[in-house]
């Protein structure tokens, strides 16, 4: 970390969480009111093309239903998809089946709806 001084100067100022620039490729935050200078961790930025109309539609209900940005929906469904374990994706099975289990017997539905049909 550099001080305060040391940085060059930002349009945000220096109030806290503002960014203070970018000097040999890093990016610095202040931190509380303290002034406390931290190097933030830069993260990849991933551009994705030629998505459908349906699918991005689909991606917005399924972030507004869970609460998240459409950003923040796609960040939990690749981390969903590429970093869960077997484990884990068994716990979420499990939980699936529970919340759809039924007291209905639907063969008994389907005979009784086919047998009354013909």
């Amino acid at each position: 970390c550099r001080s305060l001084a040391a940085l060059p100067a930002s349009p945000a100022g220096y109030e806290p969480g503002a960014a203070l620039g970018k000097p040999a490729g890093r990016v610095y935050i202040v931190s509380g009111t303290e002034g406390i200078v931290t190097k933030a961790r830069q993260l990849a930025h991933l551009t994705v093309r030629n998505v459908s109309e349906e699918l991005v539609a689909a991606l917005k209900r399924r972030a507004i239903a869970n609460g998240r940005s459409a950003e923040a929906e796609h960040r939990a469904l690749l981390r969903e998809a590429l970093l869960s374990t077997n484990e884990e994706f068994a716990a979420r099975a499990a939980a699936l089946r529970r919340r759809l289990s039924s007291s209905v017997d639907s063969v008994e539905t389907v005979r009784t709806h086919r047998d009354g049909i013909r």
